[in-house]
C-alpha cells in the first residue's frame, strides 16, 4: 500500500502506517507538480479543497495494476473480486453509490424519523 499525502502534515499518519506495509508515495516532488498544475489549469473555483486531487499522482505511480480508495469509502464486500477483473480489463471503476441508491447509505429510520425526504433525496441518489 502506497499513502499519497494530502499536504506536509503526514509525517504521524505515515509513522503509524509503516508497521501495516504502508509506503509513502516515492516521489513527493512530483505530487506537488502535478497538484499546483491541475490547480493552474482548472483554477481556484474548481477545488473544494486546496490539495484535492493530489490522488490523481496514483495514475504515475510504480504500481503496473492498482486499486484506489479514498478515504471516506466504506468497502461492502471482497476487495480482491473486483481485482480479479485486472486480468481481463484494463481499467474498472465502481461509482457505488449510482449503483444501488439510498438503500446501500441509509435505513429507512432517515425518513421515518423525518431527517429526510423522499423529495430531498431525489438529486442526490
Amino acid at each position: 500500500m502506497v499513502l499519497i499525502p494530502y499536504d506536509a502534515h503526514y509525517h504521524q499518519v505515515a509513522e503509524i502506517l509503516q508497521p501495516y506495509g504502508v509506503e509513502v508515495y516515492g516521489d513527493l516532488e512530483f505530487i506537488d507538480r502535478l497538484s499546483k498544475k491541475l490547480h493552474e489549469v482548472f483554477g481556484d473555483r474548481f477545488f473544494a479543497r486546496p490539495n484535492q486531487f493530489r490522488k490523481q499522482a496514483c495514475w504515475y505511480g510504480e504500481f503496473d495494476e492498482f486499486l484506489y480508495i479514498d478515504t471516506d469509502i466504506v468497502v461492502f464486500e471482497k476487495i480482491i473480486n473486483n481485482l480479479n477483473y485486472l486480468a481481463k480489463y484494463d481499467f474498472i471503476c465502481s461509482d457505488y453509490q449510482y449503483a444501488g441508491g439510498i438503500k446501500n447509505v441509509f435505513t429507512p429510520a432517515v425518513f421515518d424519523e423525518g431527517a429526510l425526504t423522499e423529495a430531498d433525496c431525489q438529486d442526490i441518489f
